[in-house]
């Protein structure tokens, strides 16, 4: 069984991964594709590359067997 933090990464991955392809594979599109406008276009790359840290993080929370 797993237990509520392995659910809770769960839950939380493709959040992660929808906000990090959308920040940074598309910094110029976020006024159409984000919950608001990112400008210049460098900050959206910059949120979108913590987005993918968070995605590491929860990746080896939803990994670790203890």
């Amino acid at each position: 069984m797993l237990s509520s933090t392995r659910w809770l990464g769960i839950l939380i991955l493709p959040f992660l991964v929808a906000a990090s392809v959308l920040l940074y594979g598309f910094p110029f599109s976020t006024d159409r594709l984000f919950a608001w406008t990112i400008k210049p276009p460098l900050t959206a790359m910059l949120l979108g590359s913590a987005y993918v840290g968070g995605i590491w993080f929860f990746g080896r929370v939803v990994a670790e067997r203890r």
